[in-house]
């Protein structure tokens, strides 16, 4: 019984290790990080953890640049690139989001694992950018066309991929997995403020179903997936010119990054099969203190629930209590809701102390004095004056009622 759980943890290091091979195999050329191309620039991204830059992200030159290396979570713990970059009049921008990951089946079956979606299957590329739309408030107009000698170029690189580590399994004497990959890039809209806005998603979602073997000889299986997004936005006019950058915005992985990112996964690899061995023989020792243990977890739990009695009527008086207070304060909290339930905030111009009701899906908001204009960013570099027509005021937040 013990060999059987042996096998099926060492089946969870080795895709451990697949993971972080699947996100750091990028192809990149002698000399890093390479020179921007023309009428770009380039910004390097550090990744603690690892004392080392991973990435080189090139953006047009001019535009505000944010970014980090984000390290994963408990359902994809990968690190990656996570940065946006904003044009000088804070309308358009380009990002990297966050790896979105879910998983099911398994030791996972039935429950949210911490950093999942709530997702229990498998979904085309297509399908997760029509349900990632309408989670972020876009409206989805229409999938966009891949020409052919991109998808190839995509479904051969993972192919070969997924044979490399198919062996590994192999050799470790384990069913490989099973492995789905999706491309798909979609056109979407929106508006900010007073301006029509338009943009792309674009996303890989990558799938794979680990097979094993329970403590009791049970065939098993446990199955994950990560979406990973880029997101450009613009005003409609200039969505042809802006989309023409799309592409060269990107980031490039550092190769000696790489490969200090394999070597510390196959480190971790190794040190959980020791860690497999040394836990058979503690669970044996466990089991015959098991009992004792039960009994001082009884002792315990009655004792907590004395305390609980004696703590049952204080916290009754301090809830009514509080209940008191909020009833007799301001009913400013009550707009707020609203708000917060609409997907909007309540801004007020400092000028003209005028009041607007925007999206609350941006940081900044900027009023055109004497329009009833509006555009928001999130950038805090970003300034309209000399760039657009007006004269453009950063509005303040203020509550839903319009207090301060």
């Amino acid at each position: 019984m013990l060999r059987r759980r042996a096998a099926l943890l060492a089946s969870s290091a080795i895709a451990l290790a697949a993971l972080a091979g699947a996100a750091t195999a990028q192809s990149s050329s002698a000399g890093w990080p390479p020179p921007p191309a023309a009428g770009y620039q380039v910004a390097s991204l550090d990744d603690p953890y690892m004392g080392m830059t991973a990435y080189a992200v090139q953006f047009p030159s001019g535009w505000h640049f944010r970014g980090a290396v984000h390290q994963g979570n408990l359902c994809f713990p990968v690190a990656s690139a996570v940065w946006r970059v904003v044009s000088p009049d804070g309308l358009t921008f380009f990002e990297k989001l966050p790896p979105l990951a879910w998983s099911w089946g398994g030791r996972d079956a039935g429950r949210v694992k911490p950093g999942c979606l709530p997702l229990d299957d498998g979904m085309s590329a297509q399908d997760f950018l029509k349900a990632l739309s309408a989670e972020m408030k876009l409206e989805y107009v229409s999938d966009v066309q891949i020409p052919d000698s991109v998808k190839e170029g995509f479904e051969r690189g993972l192919a070969q991929q997924d044979e490399m580590w198919a062996n590994k399994y192999r050799a470790a004497g384990m069913t490989p997995p099973d492995n789905f990959h999706d491309l798909a890039v979609a056109d979407v809209r929106f508006t900010n403020g007073s301006y029509k806005m338009r943009g792309r998603l674009r996303t890989e979602v990558h799938c794979n179903r680990q097979w094993g073997t329970n403590a009791y000889g049970q065939r098993t299986w446990h199955a994950s997936c990560n979406a990973q997004v880029r997101y450009m936005a613009t005003p409609e006019k200039s969505f042809d010119a802006m989309l023409a950058l799309f592409p060269r915005t990107a980031a490039l992985s550092n190769p000696q990054w790489n490969q200090a990112v394999e070597q510390r996964e196959n480190q971790r690899t190794a040190m959980m099969l020791q860690m497999i061995n040394a836990r058979a023989q503690a669970e044996t020792q466990a089991m015959n203190i098991q009992y004792q243990t039960f009994q001082q977890q009884q002792a315990a739990t009655q004792r907590q629930h004395e305390e609980f009695l004696a703590t049952l009527q204080q916290g009754t008086d301090n809830s009514m209590r509080n209940a008191a207070e909020i009833a007799n304060a301001q009913h400013t909290i009550t707009s707020d809701w609203v708000d917060g339930i609409l997907g909007q905030q309540t801004v007020r111009d400092p000028s003209t102390g005028e009041t607007a009701k925007v999206s609350s899906g941006f940081n900044y908001t900027w009023h055109n004095a004497g329009t009833n204009e509006y555009f928001q960013t999130a950038d805090p570099n970003a300034n309209p004056n000399g760039t657009l027509s007006g004269s453009w005021t950063v509005s303040t937040k203020v509550h839903g009622d319009g207090t301060p």
